[in-house]
């Protein structure tokens, strides 16, 4: 029986993904969705990072701009979805590389995304989503147990809070 779904055009996702992070106000990108209804009838979701310091009327614009490009230059209906990080702090800064570092050496594949912190005087919150591929054989529990031990080998005030997305583009 041939399956009634189909991964999107590699070379589209990748020319979405430039002309969304054209924009130096969008810093990053992730969790991108496109269906596909048959002609005509193409729909995509995805968040969009920006800094949470910028004038959000300003990104909001932007945003639009983007989603009426996509409409125009691909055919696909977007709906972008804004993700406020927080960027130049040099905590927060460390711990996203440190963590992605890590995440990493679970396997090479693993990405992470929305990253904060809430720190405290006793233990500092790393919050985040890890993206993993399909392909990758590892559960979703044993990816985040894996990296929750490793960055409490690093520091046993680090607890972890870790949401678990699979790719659903190649």
């Amino acid at each position: 029986m041939t399956p009634c779904w189909a991964s999107p055009d590699p070379a589209v996702v990748k020319e979405i993904e430039a002309l969304i992070l054209a924009h130096t106000q969008i810093i990053g990108i992730h969790d991108m969705i496109i269906h596909d209804y048959g002609p005509g009838r193409r729909m995509m979701s995805v968040h969009a990072e920006v800094p949470c310091d910028t004038d959000m009327l300003e990104v909001h614009d932007i945003i639009d701009h983007v989603e009426r490009r996509i409409g125009e230059q691909f055919g696909i209906e977007a709906v972008i979805h804004m993700d406020p990080v927080q960027v130049g702090n040099p905590l927060v800064d460390h711990l996203r590389e440190l963590t992605a570092r890590l995440a990493r050496e679970v396997d090479p594949a693993i990405t992470i995304h929305d990253f904060r912190i809430t720190a405290g005087p006793l233990h500092t919150n790393l919050i985040f989503d890890v993206v993993v591929p399909f392909d990758v054989s590892l559960s979703d529990e044993a990816v985040k147990t894996t990296l929750a031990k490793k960055l409490s080998a690093v520091d046993p005030n680090y607890h972890t809070v870790i949401d678990v997305d699979r790719s659903y583009v190649l």
